[in-house]
Formats: C-alpha cells, structure tokens, sequence
C-alpha cells in the first residue's frame, strides 16, 4: 500500500503508472493498493478510483 499525495494535475504515480483522479483530491493524501493486474486508490474508507491494465 501507498500513500500518495494526489499532484495539481490531479494525478498520481504508482510505480511506473500515472492515474488520474478527480480533481476535488487535488492536494489530498490518498491510499493506492496495488493488486497483480489492478489499482485500487482510496479516499479514507472510500475507493475512489480502480484502474486495470
């Protein structure tokens, strides 16, 4: 698990990927868990976003 600062283009970078958020985070900490072929991020107990590759 991450905790990543979500950056002022409202993205984040996990490893080698780069994940847009909305951009109500923008300036927030949230929480990216990382699973073999997926991405989930999390917004305290919410998930915001989960990206597959």
């Amino acid at each position: 698990m991450f905790s990543l600062r979500v950056n002022r283009f409202s993205q984040i970078n996990v490893r080698t990927n780069r994940c847009s958020l909305p951009v109500r985070l923008i300036g927030r900490t949230v929480r990216a868990m990382p699973h073999a072929s997926e991405l989930a991020v999390y917004d305290g107990q919410q998930e915001i976003a989960r990206m597959n590759d």
